[in-house]
C-alpha cells in the first residue's frame, strides 16, 4: 500500500510539473502563443538629478502591436502619455515606438509627436544586473522595426522590466 501511494504521489508531482512547464512554454514561445510583449515600470534619474517615473506595456499578436506608456518628471509634474504601435524584440532588448496622446508640455512635445524608446531586461534577483532604458526619442519618424535603439544609458531604479519574445 505504501508503494502504491508513493508511486501515485510521484505521478501527481510529475503531472503538476508538466502542466506548469506547458503553461510557461505557451506564454513565452511557440505558435499560437499570446504574442511577444514588453512591460515595465520604475524610476530613473536623469543627468541633472531629476527623477522620472515610467510605466509601459506593449504586445504584438497576429502582426498587430498595441500598448501604451506614461513618463512623469517628478520634480515639476510634467508628463507624456502615448500609444505604442511598434514592438521590436531582439533577445532581452525591446524597442518600441508610438505617438504622444497627452502632454503637459505641448509647446515642447505636442500631441501627435512620434517617439521611440528602448529597454533591456537583465533578469531577476539580487545577482542580476539592473534593467536599463533609453531616453524617449521625440520627433523620431523612424519606427522601432526599422531602427532599433541599441544605447540604453538609464538604470532602472525601484522597478522591473519584462521582455518576452
Amino acid at each position: 500500500m505504501k508503494k502504491k501511494f508513493y508511486s501515485l504521489s510521484i505521478l501527481a508531482a510529475l503531472v503538476v510539473f508538466g502542466a506548469a512547464m506547458a503553461s510557461n512554454y505557451s506564454v513565452s514561445a511557440g505558435a499560437g502563443n499570446s504574442g511577444s510583449s514588453a512591460s515595465g515600470h520604475g524610476n530613473y534619474t536623469e543627468n541633472d538629478g531629476e527623477l522620472r517615473t515610467f510605466s509601459f506595456h506593449a504586445r504584438t499578436k497576429d502582426g498587430v502591436t498595441k500598448g501604451s506608456f506614461v513618463v512623469n518628471n517628478r520634480s515639476n509634474g510634467h508628463f507624456l502619455k502615448g500609444n505604442i504601435d511598434c514592438l521590436n524584440i531582439v533577445g532581452n532588448t525591446a524597442t518600441m515606438s508610438g505617438t504622444i496622446t497627452s502632454s503637459s508640455v505641448e509647446d515642447l512635445v505636442p500631441v501627435g509627436t512620434k517617439t521611440r524608446f528602448g529597454v533591456v531586461d537583465n533578469g531577476e534577483g539580487t545577482e542580476a544586473l539592473p534593467d536599463r532604458m533609453s531616453r524617449f526619442s521625440n520627433f523620431s519618424q523612424t519606427t522601432c522595426d526599422v531602427s532599433p535603439i541599441t544605447f540604453h544609458s538609464l538604470i532602472v531604479e525601484g522597478g522591473n522590466i519584462q521582455v518576452k519574445p
